[in-house]
């Protein structure tokens, strides 16, 4: 239970951190550069967050009910990673709707739009950060 607990919290922390350094300001330039939407930090921040924890907690149910049912981890983490993804999307592009003005011309195929833009960004960036730490570890462990 101690394990489980750990996992959750390291799993907050996460989000806090990657939401306000990496999604939000993402979220913010999508939604400006596609349809001039320019939402406040604060909003932005809010619906990462929101949006990262819905994700990560259906993943993470995906992923032991698939290890629990089958008994295979790399289905599992297959997974919980695919309805994570799904999750984010359309939690975000949820939550971009109900902050967008009813008022507006931005509409849920625009806040699709904007979510899906949104993670491809953040999936380029995590994978930038990836090979950017690769390289270092290379080159640190080959001096």
């Amino acid at each position: 239970m101690a394990e489980l607990t750990g996992m959750l919290i390291g799993q907050f922390i996460g989000i806090l951190l990657w939401a306000a350094i990496f999604h939000a300001p993402v979220l913010r330039w999508r939604a400006a550069a596609l349809f001039n939407w320019y939402i406040s930090y604060k909003k932005a921040y809010l619906v990462s967050i929101k949006s990262e924890i819905i994700a990560v907690l259906l993943g993470d149910v995906a992923m032991l009910l698939v290890g629990y049912f089958w008994k295979d981890d790399a289905l599992a983490r297959l997974f919980g990673f695919a309805f994570g993804i799904i999750a984010l999307w359309l939690a975000l592009s949820g939550s971009l709707l109900k902050i967008a003005d009813p008022a507006g011309s931005i509409t849920a195929g625009n806040t699709r739009e904007i979510s899906a833009s949104t993670i491809g960004f953040i999936f380029l960036l995590g994978f930038l950060i990836s090979a950017l730490f690769a390289v270092v570890i290379y080159v640190v462990t080959n001096l």
